[in-house]
Formats: structure tokens, C-alpha cells, sequence
């Protein structure tokens, strides 16, 4: 099972258990839930997979983005001497643009070897 995977299976159960110790492998039918407990059908399941993936996908996302931020930041600064309000605004409506990031209807996934997302575009960083 990829670590991603167990990430998210383990996750999910927190969520659904918590507190109670779950055994699980990387199937629905490997999760043993303690007696007196009511394991979630496996529809439910997959749809609460998919949900915490998307939500671990998203936060993984905004750290990118705040970092990409936090590189920027000097250009933020009232008194950075850019070398034209052309090159200000450019930078203004790079940094804008990553807090808006993602505005469009973009489907992040994740590269389980390098836990970095992938299948976006970002905004371009002016030159």
C-alpha cells in the first residue's frame, strides 16, 4: 500500500473511530472494526475516500501555494524598489493570483512518490 494511501485510509478512520483502534489493510474488506462497532457500508466508504483524498490533496495544494507566497513576499513590501509600476503590477497580480489559487475548475491529483500535486496550472511568475 502507497504511504499516500495510508494517509488517507487512516485518516478516514480517525475520522470514523476515533479513538478506537482500527485494523486496516488497502482494501474495504481488510478493515476490521472492533466488536460493538458498526462498520460504514462500503459505498459510504468509497465516498468518504474520496472526500478525505480531496481534502488531503487540497491542503497538500495550499501549502504549496503559501509557500510560493512566502517566496514572494519581499515583492509584497510597500518600499521593494521595483524597477517600474509595470513590473509592481505584474508582481501584485502574481502574488493576487496565488491567493486565488484555484479559481478554475482545475482537478488537482497527487504524485504518491513525491506527495507533490500534480494536474494543475499555476500562475506564471513574471520574469
Amino acid at each position: 500500500m502507497s504511504d499516500f494511501k495510508t494517509i488517507i485510509i487512516g485518516g478516514l478512520l480517525i475520522d470514523l473511530y476515533p479513538g478506537i483502534n482500527v485494523q486496516f489493510d488497502d482494501t474495504y474488506a481488510s478493515i476490521n472494526i472492533p466488536d460493538g462497532y458498526t462498520k460504514i457500508s462500503e459505498t459510504e466508504y468509497n465516498t468518504k475516500y474520496q472526500e478525505k483524498e480531496n481534502e488531503i490533496i487540497y491542503r497538500i495544494l495550499r501549502e504549496e501555494r503559501n509557500q510560493l507566497l512566502l517566496n514572494t513576499d519581499k515583492y509584497g513590501l510597500a518600499d521593494f524598489p521595483f524597477i517600474s509600476d509595470e513590473k509592481k503590477q505584474e508582481w501584485l497580480a502574481y502574488r493576487q493570483a496565488l491567493r486565488d489559487f484555484p479559481s478554475s475548475n482545475q482537478t488537482p491529483q497527487i504524485n504518491e512518490g513525491t506527495m507533490k500535486v500534480t494536474n494543475v496550472t499555476w500562475p506564471t511568475e513574471p520574469s
